[in-house]
């Protein structure tokens, strides 16, 4: 936390060629990683945010936070009268079952190279070991690509169930 704006800002860079040629993707800007970071900080004490290095130079991040929509279940959406009492537990103090990783990538230059995978196993590693110390149950890994062969194959190779497959579908709109 002492360095929090330079981790922000290498964070960044690390997400935003990582993730640089993936469908859809668009380049996280400076004032943007700012509010992001501003209104993610608070979970940053109850999640994680991990970075692999090869040989001194950042080469893979991992982010994971607990999982906010358990502490949202049952309560139609309302937050009153009690309902932020129990965001508030899994937000800022990771009271929840279990967590979800949202971002987990390589950046481009050693995508296709011997050390990402060892890059990958390391930080998924120590994102389970942290939420085994924290008690989490289980960890999410989510919004992989179905063109992401390599990141597909290793999620193959854990103890670990394909829950949901989400697609996104388009069509053409008439003249209205």
């Amino acid at each position: 936390m002492a360095r929090f704006d330079a981790e922000i800002r290498l964070v960044t860079a690390l997400y935003n060629d990582a993730w640089a040629e993936n469908w859809g993707a668009v380049p996280v800007g400076e004032a943007e990683a700012a509010t992001i970071a501003r209104i993610m900080r608070p979970l940053m004490r109850a999640g994680a945010i991990l970075i692999a290095e090869w040989q001194g130079e950042p080469i893979g991040v991992l982010s994971m936070i607990p999982n906010l929509e358990e502490a949202t279940e049952g309560l139609g959406g309302r937050l009153l009268p009690f309902g932020w009492w129990r965001v508030t537990r899994v937000a800022l103090l990771g009271r929840s079952r279990s967590a979800r990783v949202p971002m987990l990538g390589i950046v481009r230059r050693f995508r296709h190279h011997p050390v990402s995978a060892m890059a990958v196993g390391a930080l998924l590693d120590r994102a389970i070991g942290i939420a085994a110390e924290r008690g989490w149950e289980s960890l999410e890994i989510s919004w992989i690509l179905e063109d992401n062969a390599a990141m597909l194959q290793t999620m193959a190779r854990l103890p670990a169930p394909v829950t949901g497959r989400w697609r996104i579908y388009g069509a053409a709109i008439g003249n209205a």
